[in-house]
């Protein structure tokens, strides 16, 4: 039986969504929680991710993908940011982490408006709106309150 009738597409990329969200947090969970350096737990955390690609594409990674490419964009983009903000994230309060974690999707259509020239849709802009007013409440709040 192939695997394509075993569950719909769709279905495999909600499941696959719904695994992801929960590894995301409990890794932040982890880190505040358990008693491993921080760093550690990054490790482990990526190790078990680098596994679930790998058993999940079983090889199906188009030839023309670059590996030297892969390796950079996993270690340096993905690895630098994820180790300072494991560093970070024990000095910071679940507020502004969460809050500095949501900064990414209003970073990220900017970049892609400068370099590209793709401007944000609607909805980008109604959720950038909406992060940008809570960064500020908690930024006046924290000021206020000092």
């Amino acid at each position: 039986m192939p695997h394509s009738l075993l569950m719909p597409e769709k279905n495999k990329a909600m499941v696959l969504m719904a695994v992801t969200a929960l590894m995301w947090s409990s890794a932040g969970l982890a880190i505040k929680l358990v008693d491993w350096n921080p760093m550690a737990i990054t490790g482990v955390r990526s190790a078990l991710a680098a596994a679930m690609l790998g058993v999940l594409s079983r090889g199906r990674l188009a030839a023309s993908v670059s590996y030297a490419g892969l390796l950079y964009m996993g270690i340096l983009q993905q690895g630098v940011s994820l180790a300072l903000y494991t560093w970070a994230i024990r000095r910071l309060g679940a507020l502004e982490a969460i809050l500095i974690l949501m900064l990414e999707p209003i970073i990220n259509p900017v970049l892609v408006a400068v370099g590209y020239g793709e401007l944000p849709g609607a909805w980008a802009l109604i959720g950038g709106a909406l992060v940008l007013a809570a960064v500020t409440l908690r930024g006046v709040t924290g000021f206020i309150h000092r």
